[in-house]
This record gives structure tokens, C-alpha cells and sequence, in this order.
């Protein structure tokens, strides 16, 4: 799996800064999951949200391997966790698609 370069440039300032297994970080717009599951399998401990549009995005989350660690908010935009549960959220190639910020 090929990352763009925002996402290692992120996952190289954290391996300067930080200590991987004490880390954790959300991916909001996490999209289908590759960069979670990039950055989980290189020793961190990342979860992620998103808004899936249609049925069939529904669906293929539904049977993914990564259900366990993304989970689906509505257009409200919250987020289904306790303020300070993560060091870091990040928002990589998202805001671009919001209508209204």
C-alpha cells in the first residue's frame, strides 16, 4: 500500500517525537481506513471516523477488517469518544470536501 506523502510526513514527525506504543491518534475522514491500518502495522495505536455517503461504502465497512477500528458518525460530526482519549487527530485531505465549514 502506497501512502501520499502527508500521511508519512505525519508518521515521520511522530517516530522523531514520539514513542510509538505510547501514542495514539483518531484519523477523522478516515476514508476506508489505509492510512490506519499503514500506521497500525508500523506500532502505533490509531482509530478513525468517517461519514460514509452510500449503501455500498456501508457495506464494503461492514465486511472490512477494519470495523474494529473505525467508526461511522453521522453529519453532526461527533466524535464517539471522551475528550483527551487521543494525542493527536488528524484531518489529512478531508476539509476539502466540506460544504460548510
Amino acid at each position: 500500500m502506497e501512502l501520499g506523502r502527508n500521511y508519512l510526513y505525519f508518521l515521520h514527525f511522530l517516530d522523531l517525537n514520539f514513542i510509538k506504543e505510547k501514542c495514539s491518534a483518531l484519523d477523522y475522514g478516515c476514508g476506508k481506513g489505509d492510512f490506519i491500518k499503514y500506521a497500525n502495522k508500523n506500532g502505533y495505536n490509531f482509530r478513525g471516523v468517517d461519514n460514509f455517503y452510500d449503501a455500498k461504502n456501508i457495506e464494503e465497512f461492514h465486511n472490512s477488517s477494519m470495523k474494529g477500528y473505525i467508526d461511522i458518525i453521522d453529519n453532526s460530526g461527533i466524535i464517539p469518544f471522551e475528550d483527551k482519549t487521543f494525542d493527536f487527530i488528524t484531518s489529512i485531505q478531508v476539509f476539502e470536501h466540506v460544504e460548510h465549514l
